[in-house]
């Protein structure tokens, strides 16, 4: 007797037989999605942002030094500063860190830092760029008094060249931040809350 199950071929059914890829098939088969992983990878990668670093835009945010305060002769490179406090910018006196928030109200606050220009920069100009000074801000090289931004925040530049030093001889910034108009609750707007660079430009 013959089943109509049995035979497969007249309703359209058929064994399920499994393929297995010879394995040169197999490696080529890795290999080609291996590179098509590697492909998409850098394609979703984001563009560099326009403030990263490059060869003649350097970072100027490390080592700084932090007074709260006025205090006498800061602008002078040789003005002894052992005893402020180091940090990195941005920073902010009043969030950045428990040690900042002072009980005593003050009109004035101090940013120092030592730096080094190579020798081979010299020809090159150089400027510093500030993307977030807040309180009225006046900046000093070696003792050399650049300007005075009175306006909060503030995003500006100044040419340091003229007044640099080379050759391992180290250098010295120093800014002051004032409130513009004194309150008793304004210390809280002095900051120099946004990145700092230094623009080396090709020679004129």
């Amino acid at each position: 007797m013959a089943y109509p199950w049995k035979n497969r071929a007249r309703f359209g059914l058929r064994k399920n037989h499994s393929r297995t890829l010879p394995p040169s098939m197999q490696t080529r088969l890795s290999l080609l999605l291996s590179t098509l992983l590697a492909l998409t990878s850098v394609a979703i990668q984001p563009p560099l942002a326009a403030s990263d670093e490059t060869e003649s835009r350097r970072s100027f945010n490390q080592n700084w030094l932090f007074h709260w305060g006025d205090y006498e002769d800061a602008r002078f490179p040789e003005t002894e500063d052992q005893h402020w406090r180091p940090l990195n910018l941005p920073h902010s006196p009043q969030i950045s860190n428990a040690e900042d928030s002072h009980s005593t109200p003050t009109e004035t606050i101090w940013y120092r830092k030592r730096f080094d220009v190579a020798n081979t920069r010299k020809g090159q100009p150089v400027s510093i760029y500030f993307e977030g000074i807040t309180g009225s801000a006046t900046v000093w090289i070696n003792g050399h008094r650049l300007s005075n931004n009175s306006s909060t925040p503030k995003v500006f530049h100044n040419d340091i060249t003229p007044y640099l030093r080379y050759s391992g001889e180290p250098n010295v910034i120093a800014i002051r931040l004032q409130r513009k108009r004194p309150r008793a609750d304004d210390s809280r707007r002095l900051a120099l809350g946004g990145d700092v660079w230094l623009q080396f430009n090709p020679p004129s």
